[in-house]
């Protein structure tokens, strides 16, 4: 059984999603919101990326999961663009972390302090009830709305975004009512 996402609105449009990274004043946080949508990897994961996790040439981010959630490590493409901001930023930063997002004591950034950027950010540009986890299905969302539904897309989507039943990620499929009404006049024209 396929499970309906809580809301069909819990997502960003791509123009949406792209406003939001480019409102962020910091570069690292400009960066953080980059990832996020571009990645589709949940908060915990992209704070756990550390600088070694990025093939730059391959342009792929090794992704380690929760531990709760799966058990492998996963390889997720990643854009030339959100590279190119990737390693101008590390050239700025005086930190040694060996994580892309360094917070206090060499280590990564607090989760808090994410969801803190993601909202703030977000209410700049008069979104409200975002959070990380809206980058995550704006990302799915995203990737079904330009591909179309189908099972290679679906699977596609479910290796990126590490879900361990295919059902999990079919559950970006339950559109609005609106929207299906839209496609069926696509399909059946007065």
């Amino acid at each position: 059984m396929i499970a309906p996402m809580k809301s069909p609105k819990g997502y960003l449009t791509f123009e949406e999603a792209e406003s939001l990274v480019e409102a962020a004043f910091e570069p690292q946080h400009k960066l953080l919101l980059r990832f996020l949508w571009r990645t589709g990897a949940r908060v915990s994961e992209v704070l756990d990326i550390q600088i070694k996790d990025i093939n730059w040439s391959k342009g792929v981010v090794e992704i380690t999961p929760l531990k709760k959630k799966v058990k492998t490590k996963r390889y997720v493409p990643i854009d030339k663009a959100s590279l190119d901001m990737a390693r101008k930023y590390l050239k700025t930063r005086s930190s040694k972390s060996l994580y892309l997002f360094e917070g206090y004591h060499q280590g990564h950034m607090a989760r808090q302090t994410a969801y803190w950027i993601v909202r703030k950010t977000a209410e700049s540009v008069g979104l409200e009830g975002i959070h990380p986890h809206s980058l995550r299905h704006s990302n799915a969302m995203y990737w079904i709305k330009k591909l179309g539904g189908s099972y290679e897309t679906l699977r596609q989507i479910q290796m990126v975004l590490g879900h361990t039943s295919i059902s999990t990620t079919a559950g970006y499929l339950n559109f609005s009512a609106e929207e299906v009404r839209s496609e069926y006049s696509k399909v059946f024209p007065d």
